[in-house]
């Protein structure tokens, strides 16, 4: 909890701009699964992730990558035994979107409102006794905001939730 109040205050000072590197994002996705699945395997939970072609971007890796890891951390944290979170990457023209899809509990259109606020608690419960700062979603919008894309949720109660980062594509 230390950590993500530090980096929230971190990512609120306006003079701290990311960097600009060119990476392959499908190859860094790929890996940043790859970190998540012995945590998610504790839960009996499966991640997918079909990795396909590169897909050239330009953000920052460690924004990103902590975006990212959020995501997925919370697509696990809420998603009970033997359930699936499924990870897809897509590019277009003009973007390139990143999908963490859950089959966890949901979320409510009240709790939906919420989301993205600096230390907001939701309704639903991490499944495996984690625990939560209210911080992780607040640091993911402010990440992405500030690297030039967006991020959106998708969700119904007893649906899951599916959570849409998009980045400008550069090609």
């Amino acid at each position: 909890m230390v950590r993500s109040i530090l980096e929230s205050r971190k990512l609120d000072d306006k003079s701290v701009e990311p960097n600009q590197d060119e990476f392959d994002i499908s190859a860094f996705v790929s890996s940043i699964v790859k970190n998540y699945r012995t945590l998610a395997e504790k839960k009996k939970i499966e991640i997918i992730f079909e990795q396909g072609s590169p897909i050239l971007t330009k953000a920052d890796k460690l924004y990103l990558g902590r975006a990212i890891e959020n995501l997925l951390s919370n697509a696990v944290k809420f998603s009970p035994q033997d359930k699936k979170v499924f990870v897809c990457l897509v590019s277009s023209s003009e973007a390139i979107e990143l999908s963490i899809k859950d089959e966890g509990p949901g979320i409510s259109k009240e709790d939906q409102l919420k989301l993205f606020q600096r230390f907001q608690t939701l309704t639903a419960q991490p499944t495996g006794g984690e625990s939560s700062s209210g911080l992780g979603l607040f640091i993911v919008k402010t990440i992405v905001d500030k690297i030039g894309g967006n991020v959106r949720c998708e969700s119904e109660l007893g649906r899951g939730a599916n959570f849409i980062l998009r980045l400008p594509n550069i090609n």
